[in-house]
């Protein structure tokens, strides 16, 4: 067995306590400090707009209707707004940070059987720390850790429903959750549903379970969700436009939309750039790389079947040289779960390159330690308050780890990624004020205020060759009654 130790090591359970509580204010300091981004802004104006509206059915960017996106990203954006009071920067991206918690809790509640909760726990904060969420997604209030987190759930809850032969669970479960995720991204879902129900099909059944009773009656019970909120819409506003766009916007960026020749290079780009983005923890790639390790894995039925729905799902991606890094964002556990079965199999075998990694993770720790000494040297350092106290209670805290770590006989990793969450809160509390003083965005908010408050109240043509950016119009739609419409 890979997972051997199911419980807890030295001080690790002290450790991963102290993790996931610094993880919440790590992800919540300054979370509305800088301004918008534009996809945050069509996002958060389309919100602003049905509150102001009240036609929750219909999405509006401006006045025209937004056929982009399904509204169930922005019911969420108005139940923040709601509970808040508020329609801001910090209402706008709090979701996000609520659903990488839930993220984090799923991937440790659905892997502790098979992990033990020592590797479950781990698991679950190499998933949320990982370089793209950590330092970037968590940061912005966009869809995407949301609908990761959706089909996270999907994929591996019908693989635990699969194997103990619950199908029509199974395929309940699927087709309920795929609705929801519809309702965030539309078509992707459907292709995130058929992939793994044809992975986890055959690796736990065989093909004659595709027609079991339960996949029919599950699919039309999610034609009829979904029905419940499109006929109500194509009835008000009509269908053909928005089944074009939705088919136009599923085939952005996929090879369907770029060139033969974009296409092969990324097929060998691809996997530096997914490793890329999900480190520091693609490090561990470097544990598979010994005679019998590949193996082992491959024995692990539970294992396998998380390579195999990475990989298969993953492949569309593999095929589409446009795509953002944040649509990779359910990948990560699934992706995760392999290194970290190779590293506790070097951990088991006590390896050479096991032993050299504990120097290296507390090399790393005491880098990070003195770090802090040098920021100063961030732009605009002057206009930071208490910088001096700042950097010397990160000094201390991460000099603590450090000590701690140098005195664990086990697995210092844990150590590392307490560290990285200490770091993220001196991220928020000097990197984001510096950016913050030359960020031209800030600029942009502030004049785009001023502007709101002399048009209060006024019907506004906006010459959209010249002033495009939602995040604009998010701000210039800061007081009642002011209507904003395009050329």
């Amino acid at each position: 067995m890979i997972f051997t130790e199911k419980n807890w090591l030295g001080k690790e359970k002290t450790v991963f306590a102290i993790t996931a509580l610094l993880v919440i204010p790590a992800f919540l300091i300054n979370l509305g400090m800088m301004t918008l981004i534009d996809d945050e802004g069509i996002r958060a104006l389309v919100a602003k707009n049905m509150m102001t509206s009240g036609d929750y059915l219909s999405p509006r960017r401006f006045e025209a209707l937004y056929f982009n996106k399904p509204p169930m990203w922005n019911w969420i954006l108005i139940v923040s707004y709601s509970i808040f009071n508020q329609v801001s920067e910090f209402t706008t991206r709090l979701p996000t940070v609520f659903f990488a918690f839930l993220y984090g809790i799923a991937v440790y509640f659905l892997f502790k059987a098979d992990l033990g909760k020592r590797s479950a726990a781990l698991l679950a904060l190499l998933t949320i720390t990982c370089g793209r969420i950590l330092i970037y997604d968590s940061m912005l209030g966009l869809i995407d850790i949301c609908f990761s987190l959706v089909i996270f759930y999907m994929m591996i809850r019908m693989v635990h429903l699969a194997r103990n032969e619950q199908w029509g669970r199974m395929y309940l479960v699927g087709y309920l959750l795929c609705a929801l995720a519809f309702m965030l991204k539309t078509l992707p879902a459907l292709a995130f549903l058929g992939i793994s129900i044809m992975i986890i099909v055959f690796t736990y059944g065989n093909w004659k379970k595709l027609f079991h009773w339960s996949h029919f009656v599950s699919f039309f019970l999610f034609l009829g969700i979904l029905g419940s909120y499109y006929i109500p819409y194509s009835m008000v506003n009509g269908s053909e436009v928005l089944l074009m766009r939705m088919m136009e916007e599923s085939g952005k960026r996929t090879f369907v939309d770029s060139g033969v020749g974009e296409t092969i290079l990324n097929l060998f780009t691809f996997p530096l750039s997914f490793s890329y983005h999900f480190l520091p923890w693609s490090i561990l790639t470097i544990f598979l790389f010994k005679k019998g390790v590949l193996q082992k894995i491959w024995e692990n039925k539970f294992i396998r079947i998380n390579i195999l729905l990475l990989l298969a799902n993953l492949l569309v991606y593999w095929l589409s040289p446009k795509i953002f890094a944040r649509y990779l964002l359910m990948f990560p556990p699934f992706y995760y779960v392999g290194l970290l079965a190779a590293y506790r199999i070097h951990e088991q075998e006590n390896t050479r390159l096991f032993s050299i990694f504990q120097k290296v993770w507390l090399a790393l720790l005491a880098i990070l330690a003195i770090a802090p000494f040098f920021s100063g040297l961030v732009p605009f350092a002057e206009t930071i308050n208490g910088l001096f106290g700042k950097s010397a209670l990160l000094v201390v805290g991460l000099g603590a780890i450090t000590y701690f770590a140098f005195r664990e006989k086990s697995d210092r990793l844990p150590y590392f990624v307490l560290a990285l969450v200490v770091l993220r809160i001196g991220f928020d509390v000097i990197i984001l004020p510096s950016r913050l003083a030359e960020d031209p965005g800030s600029r942009v908010r502030t004049e785009s205020l001023d502007l709101a408050k002399e048009i209060e109240g006024s019907q506004v043509i906006l010459d959209t060759e010249k002033m495009f950016e939602p995040a604009i119009g998010f701000y210039l739609k800061s007081y009642e009654g002011t209507r904003l419409s395009q050329n």
